[in-house]
């Protein structure tokens, strides 16, 4: 055996001392090779692989035995077992491959990528985890760059697509490598190709569901706006254009404090940062009422409900606001609300009815004309006002109408008998005008006008008088020539006229010249067309006081049809 200096490989020969071997030549040891521990001189043990051979010499037998000390190799077996261990732990791919494409190794992240064990990968070409397009022309590929060394892939970085076991495709991303390997005495052997794979399927799924809430964000006409953590602002959709005043290359990438009243946004950066630190929802998940600011200074009303977009590792944390602007929902309450005052204080009958012919409400003056008490009237059908000789056929009227689309009552003035509670006969004069409503079935409107001398005209003109006083708008009636006819207590503070002087006057005396110029032009375009442009909007326009400054207002213009003619009853307020 070798002594202490312990050479590489070492040779012994000796003659057999075992009495088993010999009686019964059943060979365990001889004609094979085994790794055993060996012991030195100098008691120290060794990894050792022995080799022994038997030799017949005549009578005799010699055994020959080859010693090779491999610790180093046990230690470089070691080395690749954890180097194995850790690729197998690696979440992204990672595949290796020589020159003629032939897999030689592959992680577990590949087996579970392409839906493959490990020996049904090992040796084969790597063309099988690719879509045929690209399997067909890869074994050329290789060879031109073997022949060229000119890199298109190696080196970089690039998106492809995958072909798992079932067929399926997938996208990855991926990165290859070039190793040179040489031997002992330098000398270079064939190259292999190291290709680091990550699956984006997962990365795709939320980009492609990201794009989609965009295009969603970006049609909707409620305003949506994200910020980052930072308060910069990443998405700012047409709607909030509209609603703020700026363009979207004006906001993207700025701080979202600039669509804020100053005494807000010096607060806004602490509480996201105070969110951030304790997780505690003050505003998150909550919808709330603030102000806010438009490009032209303007500040006003809005909701505001915000959700948070967790950290994905891909968007990073962010937050979307959604927001309603109630600058137009205030306008239609203020609206709805003089509306309202303008049918209960009307001395004429106003009904209110379905498609059906329910009655939906009644005014004051229907009551008191028709004889019943509210809750008697409501949702009842309409053939309980109406006189005997339509009773029967009103229903057949509506149905023909829904129809067809034909109109023979709607938009017209018709004498006709209505009905009292107590049966009495009721000549009366019915103008009836549809309404379409959005997301809603229409609804008809009948303004009744008691033929004779049954309206007290002195009532009337002090109802009028009183809602118009009572209405927080400036309230302003003129007739088709533009002359005044009605002019508010609210409309002498707004304007500077007195009502008795302002009645009479042609309507252009409020306007700057500018505008006064063409109004007779625009009221005798609407007669003629009816094409609305100010009747039944909110419209932003200049007006001027008695003393010829300029007042800004928005107004509502309404047209109203009287058996007398045409007028137009406008409300004024400040912006």
């Amino acid at each position: 055996m070798p002594g202490g200096s312990s050479p590489r490989v070492g040779l012994w020969t000796g003659r057999s001392t075992s009495l088993r071997y010999k009686q019964t030549r059943v060979k365990r040891v001889i004609d094979t090779t085994r790794e055993v521990m060996g012991k030195r001189k100098d008691g120290s043990t060794f990894n050792a692989r022995i080799a022994v051979g038997e030799i017949r010499i005549g009578d005799d037998t010699v055994y020959v035995g080859c010693v090779h000390d491999i610790d180093q190799e046990i230690a470089l077996r070691a080395e690749i077992a954890r180097t194995n261990d850790i690729l197998d732990l690696n979440t992204l791919g990672v595949i290796t491959m020589g020159l003629d494409g032939i897999i030689q190794r592959v992680n577990r992240a590949v087996c579970e990528n392409f839906y493959y064990e490990q020996a049904e990968l090992l040796g084969k070409n790597i063309k099988m985890i690719m879509p045929k397009e690209v399997a067909d022309n890869h074994d050329q590929f290789l060879a031109n760059y073997a022949k060229t060394k000119l890199k298109h892939i190696i080196d970089t970085k690039r998106t492809l697509t995958g072909k798992r076991k079932d067929d399926s495709l997938f996208v990855l991303e991926i990165s290859v490598k070039e190793m040179v390997l040489q031997t002992a005495d330098k000398q270079d052997l064939p190259p292999l190709f190291v290709g680091y794979i990550r699956d984006l399927t997962d990365e795709e799924k939320l980009k492609e569901a990201y794009q989609i809430s965009s295009v969603i964000a970006m049609m909707s006409t409620y305003p949506s706006i994200s910020i980052d953590s930072e308060g910069r602002v990443m998405r700012y959709t047409p709607s909030a254009q509209r609603v703020w005043g700026y363009d979207t290359t004006e906001i993207v990438s700025e701080k979202i404090e600039l669509l804020m009243p100053e005494e807000t946004a010096k607060k806004h950066q602490g509480y996201i940062d105070r969110y951030l630190k304790t997780r505690e929802k003050h505003i998150i998940d909550t919808t709330t009422k603030v102000k806010a600011q438009r490009k032209n200074g303007e500040q006003f009303w809005i909701t505001l409900t915000v959700r948070e977009v967790e950290d994905d590792g891909y968007f990073g944390c962010t937050f979307i606001g959604f927001l309603e602007d109630l600058t137009d929902q205030q306008k239609n309450k203020m609206a709805i609300q003089c509306n309202e005052l303008l049918v209960q204080h009307s001395s004429l009958p106003i009904i209110k009815m379905s498609r059906e012919g329910r009655i939906l409400d009644v005014n004051n003056a229907g009551l008191q004309f028709f004889g019943y008490e509210e809750p008697m009237l409501l949702n009842q059908n309409i053939n309980i006002l109406v006189g005997e000789e339509h009773r029967q056929h009103h229903d057949g009227y509506l149905a023909s109408y829904l129809k067809t689309g034909v109109k023979k009552v709607i938009g017209t003035t018709r004498a006709v008998n209505a009905e009292h509670r107590d049966g009495t006969v009721l000549p009366v004069t019915i103008k009836v005008r549809e309404i379409l409503l959005k997301m809603q079935a229409p609804q008809y409107i009948g303004f009744i006008s008691p033929q004779g001398n049954n309206a007290n005209y002195e009532t009337a003109k002090r109802n009028n008088d009183l809602i118009m006083d009572i209405t927080q708008s400036a309230t302003i009636v003129i007739d088709e020539g533009g002359i005044i006819q009605k002019f508010s207590s609210v409309a002498e503070q707004m304007f500077g006229w007195a009502a008795s002087d302002a009645m009479g006057c042609n309507v252009k005396v409020l306007q700057p010249a500018s505008v006064a110029a063409f109004h007779q032009q625009r009221i005798d375009t609407y007669l003629k067309t009816k094409r609305r442009t100010m009747v039944g909007k909110h419209t932003e326009v200049t007006a001027m006081h008695k003393d010829g400054h300029d007042v800004p207002v928005i107004a509502w213009v309404e047209q109203i049809d009287t058996e007398s003619g045409m007028y137009f009853v406008g409300l004024f307020r400040t912006p």
